[in-house]
């Protein structure tokens, strides 16, 4: 009897378990979803399925557009690498190649003014409405060109010599030229800076006139620069020999027989010189040698020959020739004494 009542106590147990279960799955509870052993429900859906006639007529309609945009591709590149001559049709009705006469003449307009039309139209039909048209157009974009080189300097004088470019200020120079003397002083200062590491080779032979024409200058040069250590380098003995004779009618032409004279003419093969004079720096810190000139010589074109070459080489800056390092050098100061002394009459300050 006992036996029976477990048994049916267990059976009852049992059933109140399984619905405490089922009604709590329906309760909402934290310990559901992926991440506790749940797998989400698959939502079957039907692919509606292509017909083999949808699948041509849709490959029929892109291959359409496909060779629609090819033939508008080589329009634009005809157009531009390979233009072909149009028939047009004139005012009478007459029909005639474009431009291949004055009487078929069509104004030719190239591809940036065609993406303008506010200028394309004007060409197209000078009338005086499309001349507004234009001219507005034109004083909005110069104003806004204006504009923008307005701003442009603003940020440059701010930047001051962060500003890698060389730049002459407005007030910097006059119309006399002095701001032209201290500058050609102030390079002579930078390049003479440089004397114990170049040596300047000038070659002769090629051109007895350009020789010839040259040699006043470059008297002066070398007067101006006796730190610079230079050489005479002739093509032949020939040459040597005129040259000399010359440099010897010269009252200031010893200082031309004081330079050491070679004849190489091998140098002349190596450098490629085909006309002189012609100048030749060599480096000795960076071991190079560069032909900086070949044509008649004066002290402006060495100077800035031989800066040319020591910007390239990144020996100096290219903003070391600001207006304000000009002004402010000793070659200025220099300069303004002989300024104040024999234009204004004071003494200069220093």
């Amino acid at each position: 009897m006992k036996s029976k009542n477990l048994s049916l106590l267990f059976i009852l147990l049992s059933s109140n378990i399984s619905l405490a279960i089922a009604q709590d799955e329906k309760k909402p509870s934290l310990e559901r979803g992926i991440y506790f052993g749940e797998k989400p429900k698959e939502k079957k859906t039907k692919l509606k399925q292509k017909t083999e006639k949808e699948l041509l007529m849709e490959l029929v309609e892109i291959a359409k557009q496909q060779l629609k945009e090819q033939k508008r591709i080589r329009e634009i590149l005809e157009n531009e690498f390979d233009p072909k001559p149009k028939e047009i049709t004139l005012e009478d009705g007459t029909k005639c190649i474009e431009n291949s006469s004055d009487k078929c003449f069509s104004m030719p307009i190239i591809p940036e003014i065609r993406g303008i039309p506010a200028i394309a139209n004007f060409y197209k039909n000078p009338t005086k409405e499309n001349a507004k048209i234009k001219e507005l157009w034109m004083a909005k974009y110069t104003s806004r060109i204006l504009d923008g080189a307005y701003i442009s300097n603003q940020a440059i004088r701010e930047m001051g010599d962060k500003y890698p470019l060389a730049r002459m200020q407005t007030g910097s120079y006059d119309k006399a030229g002095a701001y032209n003397v201290a500058l050609k002083r102030y390079k002579k200062e930078i390049v003479n800076k440089f004397a114990d590491r170049i040596i300047v080779d000038i070659f002769f032979g090629k051109n007895r006139g350009l020789d010839a024409f040259s040699m006043l200058k470059l008297i002066e040069f070398i007067e101006e620069n006796p730190k610079l250590k230079m050489n005479f380098i002739f093509f032949d003995k020939k040459s040597q020999l005129w040259f000399e004779k010359q440099a010897s009618n010269f009252t200031r032409g010893k200082v031309l027989l004081t330079k050491e004279y070679f004849i190489d003419s091998d140098s002349f093969k190596k450098y490629h010189i085909y006309n002189t004079p012609a100048i030749l720096i060599e480096d000795h810190i960076n071991k190079k040698t560069s032909l900086i000139n070949i044509g008649a010589i004066n002290s402006y074109i060495f100077y800035d020959k031989v800066i040319q070459y020591l910007i390239h080489n990144k020996i100096i800056k290219r903003n070391e020739f600001r207006a304000d390092k000009v002004w402010g050098s000793e070659a200025a100061k220099d300069y303004m004494n002989t300024y104040y002394k024999h234009i204004i009459g004071v003494k200069y300050e220093k």
